[in-house]
């Protein structure tokens, strides 16, 4: 007989290794086979814990909207500057989408189109996210309309996910990768220059 903590860690394993897979080669390259030998359990486990690769791909995309989700946390900490709130928020976002480009790009696809998997994470910006954003933009540039603030926020967003979407796809970007944690500083300290000015 198992225990709870074992039943607890096997599972953990195997989403984190499902999680590996997607960061590494992407979303459509994850298999039961791929996930038991990376996890270091048996297909048995998998299918035992999750039933079906399409149950254990919901679980890790679960992980990965909780881990957007969490990089607003600096947002509502009310006892650090704004500025140095949106520049946590930017960094911990962009580190997140950088780990899993495909799975954003999945989630932007989907968010223009008529279905949707990425759907908790949607709702979650449109219920607490946006707001978290704009609260900190107004009191950083409080002379700014309500419409400013909103296209500041589509600016920063779009600035965000765009060298995630064209990763692999342009020359013009070839001296600018995104996946390194230097740019990325970097990047984001351009951003907050922008939107702070």
């Amino acid at each position: 007989m198992h225990s709870k903590e074992e039943h607890s860690s096997t599972k953990r394993k195997i989403i984190e290794a499902a999680l590996r897979i997607i960061s590494t080669e992407g979303f459509y390259k994850v298999t039961i086979r791929k996930v038991a030998s990376l996890a270091g359990v048996n297909v048995a486990a998998i299918n035992y814990h999750f039933g079906t690769k399409d149950q254990l791909i919901n679980e890790a995309l679960l992980n990965i909207t909780e881990q957007l989700k969490s990089s607003f946390t600096a947002l509502r900490s009310e006892e650090i500057e704004p500025e140095e709130r949106l520049n946590a928020f930017l960094d911990n976002y962009a580190e997140t989408i950088v780990r899993y480009p495909d799975i954003i790009k999945n989630f932007i696809l989907q968010s223009i189109t008529e279905y949707q998997i990425s759907g908790e994470y949607e709702a979650f910006f449109q219920e607490e996210g946006f707001d978290l954003i704009r609260n900190t933009l107004k009191q950083i540039r409080p002379e700014d309309s309500n419409t400013a603030i909103e296209m500041r926020i589509m600016q920063m967003m779009g600035a965000l996910a765009f060298p995630v979407l064209v990763a692999n796809r342009t020359i013009a970007l070839k001296d600018f990768d995104y996946s390194h944690e230097e740019v990325r500083t970097q990047y984001v300290e351009i951003i907050m220059r922008y939107i702070c000015r």
